[in-house]
């Protein structure tokens, strides 16, 4: 349904080009104000649409409710460093040690798109590091490439020492949540740290690769299509021999997740998933599941939204109330 709509849009633009250009020698003005006006209507059409999608929530959450703290994280390639945010609740005693938890963004996000979650959390007296990934970034983009998946694995421990570092943060009760890609380094880099006791992984594909072989639309074409070709063009990769399929391992939680961590999965692993997401499959969710052998009340699978929009189940519209409460729930399981 999503490649139809894609498709019909080019074709529909395509007639309304030809028809105007037919209707031109008949009466150039008549045929001019056609097309300019269809090419209008077009544009905020998909503004629209696109809006509908990808909401920019953090354009209109009020932020005056808690202290945000700008801060830059070293990252795992010497010399270079994250940009970053701190959030507390307003007027926080930093005195006190609070429950510390990492929020990260999917790809092609920014930091931003995980306030309408991080700021709730933070309200609830919990102190929410937020970074922009290598390559990611609303307005100033940290350095490296979006698509430099294992950089991207390997900051995590970076963001996690200065979240422990933190005066106000109790090092021993820290908590990593993430949506899409972000989830993805949930169930890996976070997993496979044991200062982590909690983790909370939205939205995350249980083997990446695998699933966009599978699922093929043109998103996760594209997506497949630029993380392999930047990781064939490393030059690490080249010299180690690794397949695609052998990369994936460092990356996807069906690998991950078999590490043994001294943490029991049913009391550290949840799982948060929209059961219609067109991106990444529910059935990735199920898969997670049952290899952690989870409890279902560690999981919140979600029927909606059930709208046909593209991503809008994945992008968890309209379920942001019903997942805050949850991951809130989560971390105050942490709080002495």
């Amino acid at each position: 349904m999503n490649d139809f709509k894609f498709y019909f849009f080019w074709v529909n633009l395509l007639v309304s080009i030809i028809a105007s250009i037919i209707l031109f020698p008949i009466n150039w003005i008549f045929g001019l104000i056609f097309l300019i006006t269809f090419v209008v209507q077009s544009i905020f059409a998909v503004l629209t649409y696109f809006d509908s999608i990808w909401w920019p929530y953090h354009k209109v959450i009020d932020t005056d409710c808690v202290d945000i703290e700008k801060v830059e994280i070293p990252s795992s390639t010497e010399g270079k460093s994250l940009n970053g945010v701190i959030i507390r609740k307003k007027n926080s005693d930093r005195t006190k040690k609070h429950v510390g938890i990492l929020f990260h963004h999917g790809y092609t996000g920014f930091k931003e798109k995980v306030f309408r979650f991080a700021i709730t959390l933070a309200m609830n007296d919990f102190v929410v590091l937020c970074p922009d990934g290598r390559g990611h970034g609303f307005k100033q983009k940290s350095f490296g490439d979006m698509e430099d998946f294992k950089g991207i694995a390997l900051d995590v421990g970076k963001e996690i020492d200065l979240l422990a570092s933190l005066q106000d943060v109790d090092k021993e009760r820290l908590v990593m949540m993430g949506h899409s890609m972000g989830g993805i380094m949930t169930l890996s880099a976070g997993y496979k740290d044991d200062r982590i006791k909690k983790l909370v992984s939205i939205s995350a594909p249980y083997d990446m690769l695998e699933m966009f072989g599978r699922h093929k639309t043109i998103i996760t074409r594209v997506i497949r299509s630029r993380v392999t070709k930047y990781v064939k063009n490393d030059p690490e990769f080249i010299a180690s021999g690794e397949t695609i399929e052998e990369f994936s391992r460092r990356i996807s939680a069906k690998y991950t997740l078999q590490y043994n961590s001294p943490h029991p999965d049913k009391d550290r692993v949840y799982l948060v998933h929209c059961k219609p997401d067109d991106l990444v499959l529910f059935d990735q969710a199920l898969k997670a599941k049952e290899a952690l052998d989870l409890p279902d009340k560690n999981c919140l699978f979600l029927e909606q939204p059930t709208t046909k929009w593209i991503m809008a189940a994945h992008n968890l519209t309209g379920q942001a109330s019903i997942i805050a409460t949850f991951c809130i729930l989560v971390a105050k399981a942490l709080k002495q």
